[in-house]
């Protein structure tokens, strides 16, 4: 197994769990962040992984914040943290999207345009400019669709880019095909935006409140 991608959602009030897109197999929770993390190892020997070492080069552990709007739209705010890495910038991004949710910032028509998963979620993931689209795709069910949160320092404070993103073919709802556009599992975040940009692809923006709504827990792991 090349990498493995760990994703640890924390449910307010009701939890933690643990899956992964290489171990379908893989379900399990627990009460709290710090049981769930203890027990791993543990969980990934039962599920077959080709190592339980969290911390090993080739595993990479994400952490998803389930948030729901005043208006009863659920969503998944997704950051990836180094275990005793920095994540600030990720963070930071991760706090302006949860705080758009809690506040209901988002319109009807914005949200129109963010993809939902099979579950009725909209999974948010935070991504910099450096991420290649594989390694967002590889942390992603086959049939997943998210909302990429990218910054946009050039359109104003605290500005995110909105990419709407999902697994086959590379395909977003702007109506634009990524590998028609020359982009491949390779490419950056940066390249994509570039070339939506230059396809005057209608990418959206938004400016969001500053907000620290997301806390990340996985500080350790």
């Amino acid at each position: 197994m090349k990498n493995l991608h760990l994703v640890f959602t924390n449910y307010e009030g009701f939890g933690w769990s643990i899956h992964s897109p290489q171990l379908p197999g893989l379900a399990a929770g627990r009460t709290t962040s710090t049981d769930i993390v203890n027990d791993t190892p543990e969980i990934l020997r039962f599920a077959g992984a080709s190592t339980d070492d969290v911390g090993a080069p080739n595993v990479y552990v994400h952490e998803e914040h389930a948030r729901t709007d005043p208006y009863g739209n659920e969503y998944l705010i997704r950051m990836y943290g180094p275990p005793n890495g920095d994540a600030s910038d990720r963070e930071h991004l991760a706090g302006l999207a949860a705080g758009a949710v809690d506040d209901g910032i988002w319109t009807d028509a914005e949200r129109a345009k963010q993809p939902l998963l099979s579950t009725e979620e909209r999974l948010i993931i935070v991504a910099l400019p450096t991420d290649t689209l594989g390694w967002i795709r590889d942390q992603m069910d086959s049939d997943d669709s998210a909302t990429l949160i990218v910054a946009a320092p050039g359109v104003g404070a605290n500005a995110v880019w909105n990419v709407p993103y999902s697994v086959p073919g590379f395909e977003s709802n702007l109506g634009r095909d990524l590998v028609e556009l020359g982009l491949s599992d390779t490419s950056t975040v940066d390249e994509m935006l570039r070339a939506l940009l230059a396809a005057d692809a209608a990418v959206p923006s938004k400016a969001l409140p500053e907000s620290t709504a997301f806390r990340r827990e996985l500080t350790s792991v």
